[in-house]
C-alpha cells in the first residue's frame, strides 16, 4: 500500500457555496468557495492538476486564488499543456 504525500481540490461537484467550507469537517469532500473559483469553474483541458510529493495542497487549474484545498500557481501547467 502506498502512502498519501499530498492532496489538491480540483473541482467542485455541487454549486460553489458562497462562503469557505474548510473548517466543517463534517462536509468532506469540500466545495471550494466562490471567493477563490476561476470564472465560471468549468473544466476546459486534459490537466486539471499538479501534486507533487509534499505539495499540500497541491495545483489545480480552476483556483483563481490560493486557499487550504488548493493553490493558484499556472507555471506549473506550463510543462504539462
Amino acid at each position: 500500500m502506498g502512502e498519501i504525500v499530498g492532496d489538491v481540490w480540483l473541482f467542485n461537484r455541487c454549486e460553489a457555496p458562497a462562503e469557505p467550507q474548510w473548517r466543517e469537517r463534517s462536509l468532506i469532500p469540500l466545495a471550494l468557495s466562490r471567493e477563490y473559483l476561476a470564472e465560471g469553474g468549468r473544466i476546459l483541458a486534459s490537466v486539471h492538476g499538479v501534486l507533487g510529493v509534499g505539495d499540500k495542497p497541491g495545483y489545480a487549474r480552476l483556483v483563481a486564488k490560493s486557499s487550504p484545498l488548493a493553490n493558484e500557481e499556472l507555471d506549473r501547467f506550463r510543462r504539462f499543456t
